[in-house]
């Protein structure tokens, strides 16, 4: 059930009662940070929040106990998809187990795991966590994402394409022509937290005609059971531990996404995109809390961030302790939210200008 949906920048309502003026609109459509996309249901390149359903895929084949090696880079041909600690500093992890793969958010990890799995794989995990399809939320205009590899990605995208190593490599890791929706990763994230239950997400509860009584029940709709299709719980608890360490262990990409009292799992991305033909970022994290009990899954991603943890792993950080200080009776203080234009500027860290949320509350 979604608790919230938001996408930032954002235009005044007001100005659309009793009609919006032929100025106002102009104005609006001549913003380039496209004030009028509802970016919590849009495709965006997901970078490395797709290590997520890359790691489903893999365990749903029996691949979830290996270990791979990170020799900083993987050699495809001429190209190199580098880890981001040999592209920062030269480095590499190592061999890593999954849990440790997650924490560290290492590239050549998953590059290795998806090209042992096989594209055929990889995309059927995908779908059957939600990707590359819409999530059938109640809402206009949902974008179904990306997912290279698929039917719709051959002939769409790229007709007559095939999936190389390189590119298998790429999708394990959210990029190429990979994209996804903060709702589509809230939806993913809230399976891996529930134990392996994927739902459809909603905004509508409960319908009750005056007469006719109940006509829309309050019954979440299962879309598949992970455990039903083959995979083993042990597996799932290493995705599920691997994210609770990149929060809280040393070494881990999400950290400033961690509560006092509450202990929150996660998963960042940095993703290399392009906007408006010039070269940016998308800044993934998502999470779920608490990590025993999950109530709450959330994905943000902020258009121009630099740093999945410290931009948006700042904001998760601030929604979910706004969810549970509501929780414990808090009354969060409100105010009206202006009119937010935006800039294309990047972000090092927050306070952001742009950014989308999905919030999902489980079970």
């Amino acid at each position: 059930a979604v608790v919230a949906v938001a996408s930032v920048t954002d235009y005044d309502p007001n100005n659309c009662v009793p009609a919006m003026t032929p100025e106002k609109f102009a104005e609006y459509g001549d913003n380039k940070c496209a004030l009028f996309a509802v970016r919590a249901i849009t495709g965006l390149t997901s970078g490395s929040t797709f290590k997520i359903p890359t790691a489903i895929a893999c365990a749903l084949n029996g691949l979830a106990g290996k270990s791979y090696t990170c020799s900083g880079y993987v050699a495809y041909g001429k190209h190199k998809v580098g880890c981001w600690i040999y592209n920062s500093f030269g480095g590499a992890h190592g061999t890593l187990s999954l849990s440790e793969a997650i924490q560290r958010s290492c590239n050549p990890y998953f590059n290795r795991m998806a090209n042992a799995l096989g594209s055929e794989e990889m995309v059927r995990g995908f779908q059957l966590v939600g990707l590359g399809q819409r999530t059938g939320i109640e809402l206009p205009a949902e974008d179904p994402g990306i997912l290279p590899g698929s039917k719709e990605w051959r002939t769409e995208y790229r007709p007559g394409a095939t999936m190389t190593p390189a590119l298998g490599a790429l999708l394990s890791i959210g990029q190429g022509d990979a994209s996804a929706s903060p709702l589509q990763m809230a939806a993913l994230v809230a399976a891996v937290a529930n134990g392996g239950r994927y739902y459809h997400p909603r905004i509508v509860r409960r319908v009750v005609h005056p007469d006719q009584g109940v006509l829309v029940g309050d019954v979440p709709r299962l879309k598949v059971d992970l455990l039903r299709e083959g995979i083993e719980p042990a597996d799932l608890e290493r995705i599920r531990k691997g994210m609770w360490m990149a929060v809280n262990k040393p070494g881990g990409t999400a950290g400033r996404s961690r509560l006092d009292g509450i202990e929150v799992a996660g998963k960042t991305g940095t993703a290399q995109t392009v906007d408006l033909g010039k070269k940016s970022h998308n800044a993934w994290t998502m999470a779920f809390a608490p990590y025993d009990s999950p109530k709450y899954a959330v994905a943000v991603v902020v258009q121009g961030g630099k740093s999945g943890g410290k931009v948006a792993g700042v904001l998760v950080h601030l929604i979910l302790r706004g969810l549970f200080a509501a929780d414990e009776g808090m009354r969060l203080t409100l105010r009206p939210l202006a009119e937010f234009p935006g800039n294309l500027d990047p972000i090092e860290e927050v306070p952001l200008p742009t950014y989308a949320l999905a919030a999902l509350q489980i079970g």
